[in-house]
């Protein structure tokens, strides 16, 4: 993570004044960990671009990443009220109850999504994460049998554990990556181990 800090401020004003780079910026600075530039950055392009429900998701789930919950919670109704996409209203809500620990809810919203999970295994994979289900979430991914560039679009989240696939760790380990790894988001509701 450090080793981006020099680059950051950089980064920040080329992106600046176009909302799909802030967008792509704001989920890379906090994935890469971090979490307090990331949070700065959220509440920047919150003010400059109230409207804008790409940037109000990304900045949603980082708000929860550090905490922020009750701030988060204006963001989650202002979405919720908006034209985004079902699938990903979805996923702000169930993160949203799972952050203020209402476990039965994100459970509720879990079970109204899985249509359309079951159509999307991304979309599936981050829903059974947020309801606690990390070993689950990746058998899902097993059993979807996704090639290794369908794979290799999940390195983006720091909860997918590329150990389960020994050909994607392969290659990692090939480029001397090292790729450290989260057990689920810090807003998840309690894991259950399954």
């Amino acid at each position: 993570a450090e080793a981006v800090r020099p680059y950051l401020a950089r980064l920040v004003d080329f992106a600046h004044d176009d909302p799909l780079q802030l967008n792509a910026l704001i989920n890379n600075i906090l994935f890469v960990g971090l979490v307090d530039d990331a949070v700065a950055l959220a509440r920047d392009v919150i003010k400059r671009y109230p409207q804008h429900a790409f940037l109000l998701y990304q900045s949603h789930r980082v708000l929860l990443w550090d905490g922020h919950v009750e701030e988060a919670g204006r963001l989650a109704d202002i979405l919720r009220g908006s034209d985004f996409p079902a699938e990903n209203i979805k996923l702000v809500l169930m993160r949203q109850a799972c952050a203020e620990g209402d476990q039965a809810l994100g459970q509720q919203l879990f079970e109204e999504a899985l249509d359309i999970y079951l159509r999307d295994p991304s979309v599936h994979f981050i829903g059974l994460q947020l309801m606690g289900k990390p070993r689950k979430a990746h058998q899902l991914l097993i059993d979807a049998d996704l090639d290794n560039h369908a794979l290799a679009s999940f390195l983006n989240y720091p909860y997918f554990n590329h150990t389960y696939f020994p050909e994607i760790a392969a290659i990692l380990e090939q480029q001397g990556i090292d790729r450290p790894f989260i057990t689920s988001p810090p807003y998840a509701c309690k894991p259950d181990q399954s």
